[in-house]
């Protein structure tokens, strides 16, 4: 989804953009669909501009909604209106609360997913998102560290409401 700075900042060929029309933004979810036949739901990694726009947002959400999908805004924008619209439309939704690999280390990564157990005991359950980068891959496949912050790892879909 398009990002705040558009088209300096970079985004894949493929992303939707605010100046296309409802039904292209709503032909290429399709498509997104298509191509991951067995996806369960969505989220958005990029889009601190297309989030923030209800009318965008609306086909990208319908899509998802037809299919029985759920969607996690990762919160790209404290603008967002992914999140509420999906509330409002009585789509399955959540949000990101922790982003665990911006930085690219392994202590980096170990510290994110001691904020993640953080917000998982205060609120119930809290949402990480990340990339499937080797340090990334790494922290999460080291047991040491996620025993220590006492967090069970489950799937969006069991968190999502």
């Amino acid at each position: 989804m398009e990002p705040q700075g558009y088209p300096e900042k970079k985004m894949e060929k493929n992303g939707l953009l605010l100046g296309e029309s409802n039904e292209q933004i709503a032909s290429k979810v399709k498509g997104y669909l298509q191509e991951i036949p067995y996806a369960v739901g969505a989220n958005n990694h990029m889009g601190s501009s297309f989030t923030e726009s209800e009318e965008k947002m609306q086909p990208v959400l319908q899509i998802l909604q037809e299919r029985g999908l759920f969607f996690v805004d990762s919160m790209t924008s404290p603008k967002s209106a992914g999140f509420r619209l999906a509330r409002k439309m009585g789509l399955k939704s959540g949000t990101r609360q922790v982003f665990l690999d911006n930085v690219q280390n392994v202590q980096a990564i170990n510290a994110q997913l001691q904020q993640v157990a953080d917000a998982a005991r205060r609120r119930g359950s809290a949402i990480a998102i990340c990339h499937p980068h080797r340090t990334t891959i790494q922290a999460l496949s080291d047991d040491a560290p996620v025993e220590k912050t006492g967090i069970t790892f489950v799937y969006a879909s069991q968190i999502v409401s």
